[in-house]
C-alpha cells in the first residue's frame, strides 16, 4: 500500500479497538517489544474505582492471551482511583506503569507486570546456543548479519557443534528477534 494509508493486515482494516472494562478505558501510553508485541496501557473506569490497565497485541493487532487474563491487566494500586499516566519497558522484558494514585490525597504510585516469557536480556554473543562464543560459528553468523547477509545464507559452510540447539536459520532469527531485539527479515 501507499505510505500513510491503514495497514489492512493489522487488526480488521487496519484498526483495532479494544475493551477491558464496561466503563471507560483510556490508553496514555504505549510501548514496542523488539519482538514486534504491541503494549498500552492506563486507566479503567469500573463501577468502584479508576485502575491501571494494560493490554498486549501480536503485531497483527490481535490479543496476546499469554499476557494477564486472556491480553489483559487490571490493578488497583490503593483503595481510590489509580490513573496510569506513563509505561517503561525494562530490559528484562518488565512492564513498569506509573501515574498518581488518589485516596485521601494524591500520591505517586507504580506497579511493575512480569512480561512473560519474552526478555530480551536473554541475548548473547552464543548464537548458536551451544554455550561457548566460537569464531567459526557464533562470530561468523554475527559477521554475515552484520554485512546484510540474511536468509540460509547466513549458516552456509557452518558445521555446527553436536551441543548447539540453534542450527537452522529460522531458530538463529527468532532468537536474534526475540532475544536480542533485533529487526531482522526473512
Amino acid at each position: 500500500g501507499l505510505a500513510g494509508t491503514l495497514d489492512t493486515s493489522f487488526g480488521i482494516g487496519g484498526k483495532v479497538t479494544t475493551a477491558i472494562v464496561t466503563g471507560n478505558d483510556l490508553a496514555t501510553a504505549m510501548a514496542l517489544q523488539p519482538d514486534g508485541k504491541i503494549l498500552l496501557s492506563g486507566q479503567c473506569t469500573t463501577a468502584t474505582n479508576v485502575r491501571f490497565c494494560a493490554l498486549r497485541y501480536h503485531p497483527n493487532g490481535t490479543l496476546d492471551s499469554t499476557f494477564g487474563n486472556a491480553g489483559t491487566v487490571l490493578t488497583s494500586v490503593v483503595a481510590g482511583n489509580n490513573y496510569a499516566t506513563a509505561m517503561a519497558l525494562q530490559p528484562d522484558g518488565r512492564l513498569l506503569l506509573a501515574g498518581y494514585c488518589a485516596n485521601a490525597t494524591n500520591d505517586f504510585c507504580s506497579i511493575r507486570y512480569d512480561g512473560g516469557p519474552f526478555g530480551y536480556r536473554a541475548c548473547s554473543l552464543d548464537i548458536d546456543g551451544d554455550n561457548q562464543v566460537l569464531a567459526t560459528t557464533d562470530m561468523l553468523i554475527g559477521i554475515r548479519i552484520a554485512l546484510g547477509i540474511r536468509g540460509s545464507a547466513v549458516i552456509n559452510g557452518i558445521t555446527f557443534p553436536a551441543t548447539a540447539t540453534r542450527k537452522t536459520w529460522p531458530l538463529i532469527r527468532d532468537y536474534l528477534v526475540t532475544q536480542c531485539g533485533m529487526s531482522l527479515v526473512q
